[in-house]
This record gives structure tokens, sequence and C-alpha cells, in this order.
């Protein structure tokens, strides 16, 4: 009796594993069936993954755009209330329009990942849009140079404005070059490496400039100090907004390192998370950080009944 319900409970063992097989054999077929909506899924996922190399998180990109439509909503605020920095106010909007605007025809390009366009088109304006709003930071140095009084720096704030705005601009078009190559590599495969070399060039003249900037903050800085202590006064505003300078310039710095390496070596366009660390956030940052550091925000009463001729930054 004892060797009948051994028997017995080894069949019925047997009977609940071979079960158990046959389901996950069902289970694995009826996931593998190319017919059904979920193989759909599955191949939109994979080729995704072959345009982006990863299957590009939507839930991550729709935040991004909750962001930037925030801080850029902010900024249009602020532009409003202070007119006399519209023009820097405006560039700033205008590099969170940039990713903006990538990020939707990225949500566009993960539907439609048989599509090489809308990849491009999503890709040159986030890669772009860190040339954009350092165009902003130069503005406002060659502004501070002048209201500081060092008219005599060794570059005049007329070429810290212009020259570092040529080499963005010339940095800008390279890489949307380089992106258009990169457009015209489907039906030229050999464009895709050119365009790729390009877009390292525009990338490295960017480094450059936002390194030599960095050198130009550092230079005004030690000579606001130095004026500081023969006893000029200065408004609070000077001092720290060198020190935002150096914040933006860090971030941009280590962006473009980022995407110069990324552009150079493939395992890196492969992370995801890279991406929105090493680009995404920092530029978000760098928006974020002009809202409670606005120059906007040391206007004093006194302004009001500066000569209107004057800017703020004159003023001070």
């Amino acid at each position: 009796r004892e060797q009948v319900t051994s028997r017995d409970r080894f069949t019925t063992t047997a009977r609940k594993k071979s079960h158990f097989s046959l389901s996950l054999i069902s289970l694995f077929a009826l996931a593998c069936r190319p017919a059904t909506k979920m193989s759909n899924i599955t191949n939109t996922t994979s080729e995704s993954r072959d345009l982006y190399g990863y299957a590009p998180s939507e839930p991550l990109s729709i935040v991004s755009i909750v962001l930037f439509v925030l801080v850029a909503g902010v900024l249009a605020v602020l532009l409003v209330r202070w007119k006399p920095y519209r023009s820097f106010t405006a560039i700033l909007i205008l590099g969170a329009l940039f990713e903006l605007v990538g990020f939707a025809v990225r949500l566009y390009s993960m539907r439609n990942p048989s599509q090489i366009g809308p990849y491009i088109i999503s890709l040159l304006p986030i890669l772009l849009a860190p040339t954009v709003i350092a165009a902003a930071d130069y503005a406002l140095v060659s502004d501070l140079m002048i209201s500081g009084g060092f008219a005599k720096f060794f570059l005049s704030p007329k070429v810290v404005r212009y020259a570092f705005l040529a080499a963005d601009i010339a940095s800008f078009f390279i890489q949307g070059i380089g992106g258009a190559m990169l457009g015209s590599a489907k039906t030229n495969p050999t464009l895709a490496d050119l365009g790729y070399t390009v877009i390292r060039i525009g990338l490295a003249i960017s480094f450059c400039v936002f390194f030599l900037f960095g050198v130009c903050c550092a230079y005004l800085h030690r000579e606001y100090l130095r004026k500081e202590k023969r006893g000029e006064t200065f408004s609070p505003m000077f001092g720290t907004l060198v020190w935002v300078f150096y914040f933006d310039m860090v971030l941009l710095f280590v962006r473009s390192i980022y995407r110069f390496v990324e552009f150079s070596e493939h395992s890196l366009r492969t992370n995801e998370g890279l991406f929105y660390g090493l680009d995404i956030f920092l530029m978000f940052l760098i928006l974020l950080v002009w809202i409670p550091y606005h120059p906007g925000h040391w206007l004093s009463n006194d302004t009001a009944s500066a000569d209107p001729s004057t800017t703020p930054l004159e003023t001070v």
C-alpha cells in the first residue's frame, strides 16, 4: 500500500510538471505569434531600438515636455515683467522651445520608428539648444562689463559679445549641417560617418568657446574683486551673476564633453539614462537657475527714476 501511495504521488507530481511546462510553452507561443497586437508593439519597440540604439521611454519624453513648458512659461512672465531684459529672456525662451520641439517630434518618432526623418528632426533641436542658451550668457556678460566699468578689459565688451556669438553661430550651423547629413544617410550610407564627424567638429568648437568664456568670466571676477577691495561699490547683482555664469559654463562644458564622446563612441548612444542625465537635465537646470537669479530681480526703485535711455545694467 505504501508503494502504491508513493507511485500515485509521483504520477500526480509528474502530471503537474507536464501541465506547467505545457502552459509555459503555450504562453511563449502566444507571445511570439506575429498576428497579435502584442507582436506589433514588440516590432515597433525593436525598430525604435534600431533607430535610437535603445527603446526610448515615452513617459520620460512627456515629463521633459511638461518641465520645459513650465520653465518657458515662467520665463515668459519674466519677459513681460522686466522688459529691459527682454532680449536676454527671449533667448532663454527660444532655447526652451528648441527642447520642446525636439521632444514633441521625438514622441512622434517613437510611434513611427520606420521613418528616419522625424528622428533627425528630433535630434537637431535638442542638439542645438545649448548653443542658443549660451548666447544669452554672452550678451549679458558684455552688459555687465559695461556696467561695471571694465571698458579697458583685455577684451572689449563688443569683442566679447560678437566674437563669442559668431563662434556660437558657427558651431550652430556646423552641427546643423552634420545633422542634415545624417538625414541623408538613408539614401547615401557613406554620409552617416561624415555627418557624425561634422557634428563632432561643431561640438568641439562649442567646447572651446565655453572654455574661453569661462576664462573670460574668471578674469572679470578677479577684476571685480580688485575694484571692490579698492572701495568701489557694486550692485549685489554683479558678484552673484558671475557665479551663475560659472554654473552655466560648467554644465555646458560637461554636456559638450558628453555629446562629443557620444558621437565618437557608439556604446554611449545606446544609453538613454546618460542622454537625460548629462544633456536634458543639465539644460533644464541652466534654464531653471535664471528664474530666481534673473537680473531683473535686482532692479531697484531708483532705476525707474533713472534716465530712461539707459538700461538697468548701465544704471548699476
